[in-house]
């Protein structure tokens, strides 16, 4: 059972590492998308496609249902220090969904507001680091302004 959690532990480790080497290396080959398909019954359908910048930034990503068909389209918007700024998610055409984060002079996250398709706030993220710059603390807020949730990590 242990070894079963330590594998599970590994495997995750892994993966966060080929994540963060996969935007040096699309951006090193100059690779400007890439589209993933599932195969089922003999049939291959579309799953996702991502559109990058030069920087192996995902700039637009859009996701199919199970039959291919689209489902929705999310674009990305990147300030100069490669960090998002905003997000946009559009069904059909119109934008159902936008976020907008903000950093701090040390490019943390800070900030990270959701607005619905009448551009109206539905939540508000704030993240709290200590002076080691390591996160401590991100409460959520209803839109408005009431606390109603607060997650804390303790290192040790």
């Amino acid at each position: 059972m242990t070894k079963k959690y330590i594998l599970i532990i590994f495997s995750f480790f892994l993966a966060l590492q080929m994540n963060a080497q996969s935007k040096k290396i699309l951006a090193k080959y100059g690779v400007k998308s890439v589209v993933e398909t599932v195969s089922e019954d003999g049939k291959t359908v579309n799953d996702s496609k991502k559109i990058f910048n030069k920087d192996g930034e995902v700039i637009e990503e859009v996701s199919y249902d199970k039959s291919g068909a689209l489902k929705d389209i999310t674009k990305n918007i990147f300030d100069k220090h490669g960090n998002c700024i905003e997000q946009l998610v559009l069904k059909d055409g119109k934008v159902v969904e936008r976020k907008t984060i903000k950093y701090d002079a040390n490019d943390d996250k800070i900030e990270e507001s959701q607005f619905n398709e009448e551009n109206t706030l539905v939540k508000k993220q704030l993240y709290f680091y200590n002076a080691k710059g390591l996160k401590i603390e991100k409460r959520t807020l209803n839109s408005y302004g009431k606390v109603i949730s607060v997650h804390s990590s303790i290192y040790q």
